[in-house]
């Protein structure tokens, strides 16, 4: 399902910028160093090994940083709600929130919840 965009303040890409500014570009979780919109994949290297890390290339979508709400609320932007998680991490952090967020989802571009098994 798409993320729901209306569902974010006019400034989110604003917010999440500053909260993974302050992280350094690391994730939150697993301490992960994450790419920089405007790094290379060689100064990437270059920091993560900087911070004892090394890199596993084959894997890139493991170095992307996203912003996640701790509640599943986008409208809550409080700090204290927001997270800088890298992809695998965000994703492990939704896994209990994603039934009910793919019900929300198919509601909120129309489709009717079922309410049960009538026939009538």
């Amino acid at each position: 399902m798409p993320i729901i965009r209306e569902r974010y303040s006019d400034d989110w890409p604003q917010r999440a910028r500053v909260l993974k500014d302050a992280a350094g570009w690391t994730c939150q979780q697993c301490d992960r160093p994450c790419r920089r919109p405007e790094e290379s994949w060689a100064e990437l290297e270059q920091r993560a090994i900087a911070l004892g890390w090394g890199l596993e290339l084959h894997r890139p979508g493991r170095f992307v940083l996203t912003t996640a709400h701790i509640d599943q609320n986008p409208a809550n932007n409080d700090p204290a709600n927001l997270a800088a998680l890298c992809s695998s991490c965000h994703l492990r952090h939704d896994t209990p929130h994603r039934t009910g967020n793919r019900q929300r989802k198919r509601e909120y571009f129309g489709q009717l919840p079922l309410l049960g098994n009538d026939d009538g």
